[in-house]
């Protein structure tokens, strides 16, 4: 066999010659977006579903709080945060237990960021259960909704040494059923879909918390949606009815507007 660093040189070869996969989006990164956001100091209230090693919580400014089953932090993560609040838990264990306005004093959700399971019925949840402690000016953000091509969107992740694309390592889930999903049950929210690596941003607000139109519809949505796929013109038929924008001009049109992001 063999070693494993001339392994991983050949599969970028391979990779490389990968003609089907659409390129990487051009913008700045999710990150950098998220930065910009706090930059402008308009955001008192933060909600993190799905931290991991604490990069996305690191930014973050005003009262936070963050909520995976599994921290795994790398970094400090509080300069910056009156306050912190970190549930090691599930979402849906944290909102059948929880307030976040409680948790805020009385206030609301001002951004949200999920960045959860990779399944769509996970974030269709972790979005429904975030309205209803909204208000129609917050801004939710949603990572991993534009993926660039089909072998990232499988329901699992899948360690196949077949794949030879140049996203090889990517796992975006089928989280981007979120956007025909709300194309179709919620055309009143205020939609972007954000051209931010790796995989895209999906901006919502104009949010309606006494809505119960998605959690009303919600069987009958993951029943009919579980088992659809994507093949890679499906990814470019994502694309062209979901066109990825810069971020600082479609999140200005959303009234949340930004400097130009820096970095990646």
């Amino acid at each position: 066999m063999l070693p494993r660093k001339l392994r991983r040189l050949v599969k970028r070869v391979q990779a490389s010659r990968d003609r089907t996969s659409l390129p990487p989006h051009p913008g700045p990164g999710y990150r950098a977006v998220l930065k910009a956001l706090f930059d402008t100091g308009r955001y008192q209230t933060y909600l993190e579903i799905g931290s991991a090693t604490g990069g996305t919580l690191a930014l973050a400014t005003g009262s936070v709080i963050a909520v995976d089953p599994q921290f795994r932090l790398t970094r400090n993560v509080m300069p910056g945060k009156a306050a912190l609040h970190a549930f090691q838990t599930t979402s849906d264990a944290f909102f059948a237990e929880q307030d976040p306005s409680a948790l805020f004093m009385g206030r609301p959700l001002d951004l949200v960021f999920l960045d959860g399971m990779h399944l769509f019925e996970f974030l269709l949840r972790d979005f429904i259960n975030t309205e209803r402690v909204s208000h129609p000016g917050t801004l939710i953000l949603m990572h991993d909704g534009l993926p660039l091509n089909a072998a990232m969107t499988s329901r699992q992740i899948k360690k196949d040494g077949r794949r030879r694309d140049r996203y090889y390592e990517w796992w975006t889930g089928d989280v981007w059923k979120i956007l025909p999903i709300l194309a179709e049950h919620r055309p009143d929210l205020s939609v972007a879909c954000l051209d931010a690596p790796p995989t895209g941003l999906i901006a919502v607000t104009g949010l309606d918390p006494a809505s119960t139109v998605l959690a009303d519809r919600y069987e009958q949505t993951v029943a009919g949606l579980t088992e659809q796929t994507l093949d890679d013109d499906g990814i470019r038929a994502l694309h062209r009815r979901h066109p990825p924008r810069p971020a600082a001009t479609a999140l200005a049109d959303l009234g949340h507007a930004i400097g130009v992001p820096q970095g990646g």
